[in-house]
């Protein structure tokens, strides 16, 4: 059910349903900020994987890449986490919402 009808919602900029204001999108440092811990928590699980894996893993993230294989990689190295996946998968968004943000200002 709806509290208000869709043009006072409108005028008001709150949902129809709750009646809340929808977040602020978030700014270019809280971005950054994100993004920066996520490369950071990355890296440090990165750093424990033998070497050929850690560099075959980096070229994958260079390229964009963030494959199923390498969070078996670092399981097999940190045992079965969820965090992992966490991690590559805030990196990845970060990294996509930054160049979204950049995107943005440059137009």
């Amino acid at each position: 059910y709806h509290q208000l009808c869709p043009p006072c919602a409108g005028s008001r900029r709150v949902c129809a349903k709750c009646m809340r204001a929808p977040p602020a999108p978030p700014t270019a440092e809280e971005l950054e900020a994100k993004e920066a811990q996520a490369h950071a928590s990355l890296e440090s699980r990165l750093g424990a994987l033998p070497e050929r894996q850690r560099r075959t893993a980096q070229r994958q993230l260079a390229v964009g890449a963030v494959p199923v294989s390498l969070t078996a990689r670092i399981e097999r190295s940190h045992g079965p986490t969820a965090v992992v996946a966490e991690d590559l998968a805030a990196a990845a968004a970060a990294s996509t919402a930054a160049a979204a943000a950049a995107a943005a200002a440059a137009a």
